[in-house]
């Protein structure tokens, strides 16, 4: 019994740890290219960046990710406010793409 709940608690992290490496990142810089993510149930996050005036970098869009360009403080919370579920830095995640 004991082993089926590390086995089970060990599934459950290996599970959440992309989502918790979304949570725990810092805002992205000001400047710099983040990686909005869009609720699955929501509008898409091409949707989310055009509402708050933003512009979107890079020629492949995805429906639920899009890279956008950090212009000031605000544009992380109104990014936030018009329905992004996580606002990443960017170019963190294109360095993982390219390795």
């Amino acid at each position: 019994m004991k082993n089926a709940v590390l086995i089970s608690l060990g599934l459950l992290v290996s599970a959440c740890a992309p989502v918790l490496l979304f949570a725990t990142q810092g805002p992205p810089p000001i400047g710099g290219v983040g990686l909005v993510i869009s609720k699955p149930w929501a509008k898409s996050a091409q949707s989310v960046v055009a509402s708050s005036n933003l512009h979107e970098v890079g020629p492949i869009r995805g429906r639920l990710g899009s890279f956008v360009v950090i212009e000031t403080n605000e544009s992380v919370q109104t990014l936030y406010t018009n329905g992004a579920w996580f606002v990443v830095d960017g170019q963190k995640i294109m360095e993982l793409c390219v390795s």
